[in-house]
């Protein structure tokens, strides 16, 4: 059977004045995935001249306009960047975030052992606070890795969320710890 490929996606704006660590992140991303789709929404620091002189064939910068007042526009900018991965599936990312290296086998295990299921809640574990006072969610899980097919949009509202229990427990029994996301932490 061929590996499926998988494609990761994520927005900027104006990550430089956020202080967000970017190119951390993306760098982390292009390490385990086939190819990286960034979405720049007209940042105006210096973000997306950054991103342009990366030279990594698995990575491609869009660029976009953020609508300030359209309260859906992040979905809507990261929808966009879904839509432009060509992988077989998904996995979708903040421009604060990494997977701990000794978590990649484990989502490429998960698409690999589990062809039938479209969309994986994976495990996060997520810093916020400065750097003298950190507070982690315990047992936080996002809406992350899915099939690649069209109808899917990035964020699925809660009314329209559907668990199968009987799934849901067959992978915690056979993966106890799926794959976790790590937030960075950002002095604030």
């Amino acid at each position: 059977m061929k590996r499926k490929t998988l494609g990761a996606y994520c927005i900027t704006y104006n990550a430089i004045e956020q202080a967000f660590p970017f190119m951390e992140s993306i760098n982390n991303f292009l390490s385990f995935c086939d190819e990286v789709i960034v979405n720049d929404c007209g940042s105006t620091d210096g973000t997306f001249e950054i991103l342009s002189n990366i030279n990594n064939s698995k990575l491609k910068i869009i660029r976009s306009v953020w609508d300030f007042n359209n309260p859906a526009e992040m979905g809507k900018q990261k929808t966009l960047a879904r839509y432009s991965v060509s992988s077989d599936m998904c996995i979708q990312f903040d421009v604060d975030e990494f997977v701990p290296e000794w978590q990649f086998d484990s989502i490429h295990s998960l698409i690999r052992n589990f062809p039938h299921i479209v969309l994986f809640d994976l495990p996060c574990i997520t810093f916020s606070g400065g750097m003298k006072t950190v507070a982690a969610k315990e047992n936080f899980y996002k809406w992350r890795l899915s099939k690649n097919i069209p109808g899917i949009v990035h964020g699925v509202h809660a009314e329209a969320r559907q668990y199968d229990s009987n799934v849901i427990c067959s992978l915690i029994e056979k993966f106890p710890i799926l794959a976790n996301i790590f937030g960075m932490v950002v002095d604030a």
